[in-house]
């Protein structure tokens, strides 16, 4: 389930990472923020 409210925040990615983390989340059926979204969450248990 997605949150009903997450505000925007801003990095900085080369175009070519940005471009192919599109294509696979595309690929996926998800957003990049989907992507993103689950990496920080495992990212931020592995501490």
């Amino acid at each position: 389930m997605k949150p009903s409210h997450t505000p925007p925040r801003s990095i900085r990615v080369p175009d070519d990472v940005w471009q192919s983390a599109k294509s696979a989340a595309a690929d996926r059926g998800e957003t990049v923020t989907d992507a993103v979204v689950r990496f920080l969450r495992r990212y931020g248990k592995s501490g």
